[in-house]
C-alpha cells in the first residue's frame, strides 16, 4: 500500500499499488494526491526503502518538487504515516465488516475491493476526522467543511445511466453497489445556489 501524508493539512493518501516501485499508477497516485493537497512546491520525504525512493525522486522530478529520506531507523520522522497507517488498518476491518453483514462475503487481502477499501478510508478520513483543532483535513485545505450526501460503503444504489442514442424508451437507471467517490470529481465542490 502506498500511503502518504499532508504534515501542513493532515491530509492522507492510500492506494493498493502493484507491483512495489516505480509505475505509472503508483506515480499517478501519489501526483493525485498532492495535487489534492494543493501543492505547488513540496518536499517528498521518504524511507530509505529504494523502490519508495525511485517513485519519489520520479514523482518530484515531474512536479519539480524536492526529495529527502528520513534517517535510517527512525520511525519519528515518518510519525505521521505510521499514526496513520494504525487509523487505516482499524478503518479497512470496519469496511470489510460492512461487506460481511450486509453480503454475507468474507474479503481477503487479494480482493478487488479490498483496492476500494483502502482509498476510501483515507477518503473518509480527510473529510471527517477532526484533529485537535475542531478541523477536518479537508476543512483545512479547503476553508469549508465537505457537505456533499454520502452513502453507506457497499451499499446497493440506483444510479443513471450515461445518455445513449437509444431513445426514450431505453432504460435510464440501474442498480450497483457504491464504492466510494474520486477525490478529483468532488475537490471543488461548492453550495449549490438556490434555484
Amino acid at each position: 500500500i502506498l500511503t502518504a501524508c499532508d504534515i501542513t493539512t493532515g491530509m492522507v493518501h492510500s492506494s493498493v499499488v502493484q507491483p512495489k516501485g516505480v509505475n505509472d499508477y503508483a506515480v499517478a497516485e501519489l501526483q493525485r494526491f498532492l495535487y489534492e493537497t494543493g501543492r505547488t512546491t513540496a518536499v517528498i520525504q521518504s524511507d530509505n526503502e529504494s523502490a519508495i525512493k525511485s517513485l519519489s525522486r520520479r514523482v518530484a522530478t515531474q512536479l519539480g518538487t524536492a526529495t529527502r529520506t528520513s534517517p535510517d531507523y527512525s520511525s519519528q520522522s515518518l510519525g505521521n504515516v505510521e499514526g496513520w497507517h494504525r487509523h487505516l488498518w482499524t478503518q479497512v476491518r470496519t469496511l470489510k465488516e460492512v461487506i460481511k453483514v450486509n453480503y454475507n462475503v468474507e474479503l481477503n487481502p487479494q480482493h478487488t475491493l479490498m483496492t476500494w477499501i483502502v482509498k476510501h478510508a483515507a477518503w473518509l478520513q480527510n473529510r471527517f476526522q477532526l484533529h485537535d483543532d475542531g478541523r477536518t483535513s479537508y476543512f483545512r485545505r479547503w476553508t469549508r467543511d465537505y457537505v456533499r450526501p454520502l452513502v453507506g460503503f457497499g451499499e446497493k444504489i440506483l444510479f443513471r445511466l450515461p445518455k445513449t442514442d437509444g431513445g426514450k424508451a431505453e432504460p435510464q437507471w440501474d442498480f450497483g453497489i457504491w464504492l466510494g467517490r474520486c477525490t478529483t470529481s468532488c475537490l471543488l465542490y461548492t453550495s449549490p445556489s438556490p434555484r
